[in-house]
């Protein structure tokens, strides 16, 4: 599992997409954390910066 920090780049992306991301991580991807997918990801990118994660994660390890 790798982290992955998202940021809101206007009051769409903070108002509408990081709360509902947030909430479908807590009631639908709940295991032992909170979890999304990327397709559910995919769908809410409006507004919404995503950074590439650790250097676990996967574009450091396409390097």
């Amino acid at each position: 599992m790798v982290t992955q920090v998202l940021l809101a780049k206007d009051k769409i992306g903070c108002t509408q997409n990081l709360s509902k991301l947030s909430s479908i991580g807590f009631t639908k991807g709940f295991y032992y954390v909170p979890r999304i997918d990327k397709t559910i990801l995919e769908q809410h990118t409006a507004g919404v910066i995503a950074t590439t994660g650790s250097l676990t994660g996967e574009i450091p390890n396409l390097f």
